[in-house]
């Protein structure tokens, strides 16, 4: 270092201090947001899925009702439903 004076010296010490215990909660924030990036990402997935296997479950019975009604509706007689 150069020819600081003992105050200079010690504002310095205290500011490298300082920086390296910044630096430390910044890599531990770091490392906290990426595991929160990981639990969202997994969440996103878990609901994209429910979303695909409820669309699937709801929809194609829908899809295969409107193939099977007509069916059932020509098979029907109205005549004998009505004596």
């Amino acid at each position: 270092m150069r020819d600081f004076s003992p105050d200079t010296q010690e504002t310095l010490h205290q500011v490298e201090v300082a920086s390296n215990g910044v630096s430390q909660r910044l890599t531990a924030l770091e490392q906290k947001v990426e595991k929160i990036w990981h639990s969202v990402e997994q969440t996103r997935k878990i609901y994209l899925w429910s979303l695909i296997i409820g669309a699937v479950v709801f929809i194609l019975p829908l899809i295969g009702l409107a193939f099977v009604i007509p069916q059932y509706l020509k098979s029907v007689n109205i005549q004998s439903l009505l004596q």
